[in-house]
């Protein structure tokens, strides 16, 4: 609803078939896309052809679903059809889509509940943190504090405020010591990236 509210996106006519995402779904895919809500929403251009890619413009109900039948959605991508074990999948560009709710009737139009967003673009293929961070040269105490304290990034969407290997040799000449001692001190170097990566969150830049 508030995808549908932010963009301005217009309720299909008459005789259409809507297959629509859950919230969860909503959820899953901001977090595989590595974006916030606010992004996705803020993005119409993008948030409009998604929308429009769960959306076909004639009225098919489950038992109109033929395995291996494709359809065109309004975003003008391919929806194909597997049925398989009692199961109803629909797939496209980026995603694939298991029907969970069938045939609810609206006006002019019927609705498939559907437990993943039909992405008409590929995902693209985020690479894990530790590989970004090490792929820097100014952030290798970074990289090496971060494995000292065996932390483990489970895939999610962080925030990380990443000091340069400067901003650590600025750090332990306040505090009177090195990087190395700095380093072999866990009780510190936790203290210390507690402070710089936060879990569930992101910002970025103003402008």
């Amino acid at each position: 609803v508030s995808a549908i509210n932010t963009s301005g996106w217009e309720p299909p006519a008459s005789n259409t078939t809507v297959f629509v995402p859950t919230n969860t779904a909503f959820n899953r895919m901001i977090k595989d896309l590595g974006v916030s809500q606010e992004d996705v929403l803020a993005d119409t251009t993008n948030l409009l052809e998604i929308l429009d890619n769960h959306v076909i413009s004639e009225k098919v109900t489950s038992k109109d679903l033929v395995d291996g039948e494709g359809f065109t959605s309004e975003a003008g991508k391919s929806l194909l059809v597997k049925i398989e074990n009692n199961t109803t999948q629909i797939s496209t560009v980026g995603s694939t889509a298991y029907i969970s709710e069938a045939d609810i009737p609206v006006t002019g139009s019927i609705v498939h509940i559907i437990d993943e967003v039909l992405l008409p673009f590929k995902k693209p293929e985020l690479k894990p943190i530790l590989e970004v961070l090490s792929e820097r040269s100014e952030l290798t105490n970074l990289v090496e504090a971060i494995s000292v304290a065996g932390i483990e990034f489970e895939p999610n969407v962080y925030t990380i405020f990443a000091p340069s290997n400067t901003a650590f040799e600025n750090a332990v000449a306040l505090l009177g010591t090195d990087v190395a001692s700095l380093l072999n001190d866990d009780y510190l170097i936790n203290v210390i990236l507690t402070a710089h990566i936060i879990p569930d969150a992101r910002f970025k830049s103003a402008e």
